[in-house]
Parts: C-alpha cells; structure tokens; sequence
C-alpha cells in the first residue's frame, strides 16, 4: 500500500522482510498452533512465514495490496510475484488484493497479522484494516497480532516526523513510517476495534496479542 502523510509519498510494500529474516520466536510460536481448516495471513508481504504457516494449514488465504502481489520481485529466492509463487508452490492456497476484501466473504478459523499495525500510518486506514480482520474471523476463530516493538536501531528514527504512534523517516529509498507499538498500545487499538483480547505478552523484541470476536 502507498500513503500520502504530510506530502510525503509513504510506500509500506518496501517495509516487506525477506524470508531469510524469519524470527525464531515467531517461528517457535506459530508452529506451536494447532492445525487449522483455514487461514489468513494479512500483509503476507514476501511470503516471509509462508513455509511455516503451511505446516499448520494447506488452505491458507494470503492478502497484501495488488502492488506487492503482483509486482515482479525477490520472493523466497525467486525472482517472480507473490501471486505466482503462491500459484506454484501452494496450489491449495489462493491470494487476495487488500483493495478487494469487500467482496471477499469468507469465514477463517486462525489469521495471523504479523508487522503490519506498525507499518500503517493513517489510523482511518488501520481502523479499516482491523473491521476487515474482525469480520473475517470465525466466532470461535483466533486472530494473532504479532508486533516488534523495540530494537536497537529504533534509535535513529526518532530524528524524524513524529506521526500517529511513531516516525516517518527518510532513508535513500524514500519516506517510511515506523509505528513503534508496545503491548498496552496494540491492546488499546484492538479493544476499540471491538476485540476481546485472549492472551496478550512480549518475548523477545515482540509483542503477541491474540484476540477473538467475543468472549470465551
């Protein structure tokens, strides 16, 4: 997705890690889920988790705006688009544009949402964001919020634009925006957008959130 914040041309497609910075603790955790029917992973971005959310599901839904789907780039290696590769690798899997979740009608048992609350910088467009989440979670489905929250080179960005819950910062690829969001901050977030939190805590560098449409 692109944004437009203080004139400044805000492209969060170039936030997207590779696979190879895959997170232990993340890995560990989201191998500790039990297996599900189906499953959203929203802003898959570069497919970074892709290899190990397939061993908890084989029908997993993978949305990002259509720029990152479709642009020709580096993805786990190969020089192709997110949606060809899923075409490829997972043929029980299918991707869908952020820009068409309005007409996209199915029910998820499990969704992981993994750096993308802190990569949005327009809080119109997070509140969107989470309304889609939560209508596409099941009643008794679980949805993870997974978030770093601090870093060592966290450091530098406070030189920039303070904004919304963090920075934009300008690098030679352009303006980022770096939201820099703790456990009492997404919890906040997610209670407003009619959450009930599950199980919320921080290990490592990140901050895990689960919550569901109602109470348990």
């Amino acid at each position: 997705m692109q944004y437009v914040v203080f004139g400044k041309i805000i492209k969060t497609e170039n936030t997207a890690k590779p696979y190879t910075q895959k997170s232990k603790h993340v890995v560990d955790y989201l191998l500790s889920k039990a297996p599900v029917k189906n499953l959203l992973d929203f802003g898959c971005g570069k497919l970074r988790y892709s290899d190990v959310l397939t061993q908890i599901c084989n029908k997993i839904t993978f949305v990002d705006s259509e720029l990152q789907l479709y642009r020709k780039q580096m993805v786990r290696g190969v020089y192709t688009s997110v949606n060809e590769y899923i075409l490829k690798n997972y043929p029980s899997s299918q991707c869908i544009s952020y820009e068409k979740l309005d007409n996209h009608e199915v029910i998820y048992d499990l969704i992981i949402c993994t750096n993308v609350l802190s990569a949005v910088p327009c809080e119109k467009s997070l509140k969107k964001l989470l309304f889609y989440i939560k209508k596409s979670l099941s009643n008794d489905g679980v949805a993870i919020f997974i978030n770093q929250y601090k870093s060592s080179y966290f450091s530098r960005f406070s030189i920039g634009i303070k904004h919304l819950y963090g920075y934009l910062y300008e690098s030679r690829n352009g303006y980022s925006y770096y939201g820099i969001l703790d456990k009492e901050i997404i919890e906040k977030i997610l209670i407003d957008a009619g959450f009930f939190i599950k199980k919320s805590w921080c290990e490592g560098e990140s901050t895990y959130i689960e919550v569901q449409t109602n109470h348990s």
